[in-house]
């Protein structure tokens, strides 16, 4: 029996993106170099992700390269603001699982920074009841060992967790070392997953 759920945040508990971060940045008027930002995403970011850098001195060293004179608060406001739009339907469905006994948790690709906005700023710790974070467990949900920290800290074998995620190589992943999963397309299919995962 499900035990303790974990929900994703971009894509799920987040709307996804539908502009990537350096098409705002051009559409807002800013003569970004394009090539620069790309590197950054491929080499800097998957570090920062997993706890080995950190967002904010990284963007502080790379922003020159792009073109950009903000300062990083400002950048970095401009980078997530514009991505915190919480889906509402996804939240009452948390709320009411936490109230019949459900342990809701999230579970992410972030930087710590990230992290702390996500949790403390947008107030997604109201609604759950804790955040495995990529960062902070040294490993994204591409990798075995983010869900077998996260088994370990809740105690509960595999198949008492639900992982839900819209992408399927996270899925297979989380698959691979047990725990039940459900990957996410839409809110009205995944309202019928969880009316009858609450009657099972």
């Amino acid at each position: 029996m499900i035990q303790a759920i974990l929900f994703d945040v971009d894509g799920v508990v987040i709307f996804p993106r539908d502009k990537y971060f350096s098409q705002r940045l051009t559409e807002a008027g800013h003569h970004i170099n394009e090539s620069a930002v790309t590197e950054f995403f491929k080499n800097v970011y998957p570090e920062i992700v997993i706890g080995k850098k950190s967002l904010e001195e990284e963007v502080e060293a790379a922003k020159a390269t792009w073109g950009l004179q903000m300062d990083v608060p400002t950048l970095l406001a401009f980078w997530f603001d514009y991505e915190n739009k919480i889906n509402e339907q996804i939240i009452t469905i948390a709320s009411r699982l936490r109230g019949i006994g459900y342990a809701c948790y999230l579970a992410s690709d972030h930087s710590m920074w990230r992290g702390d906005n996500l949790w403390n700023v947008l107030g997604l710790r109201d609604y759950f009841e804790g955040m495995f974070l990529s960062a902070d467990r040294g490993a994204t949900k591409h990798d075995p060992r983010f869900f077998e920290q996260v088994i370990e800290r809740l105690e509960l074998d595999p198949n008492e967790i639900l992982f839900i995620d819209d992408e399927v190589e996270n899925i297979e992943t989380a698959q691979s070392v047990g725990l039940a999963t459900y990957n996410y397309i839409d809110f009205e299919s995944f309202e019928i997953f969880i009316d009858e995962l609450r009657h099972a």
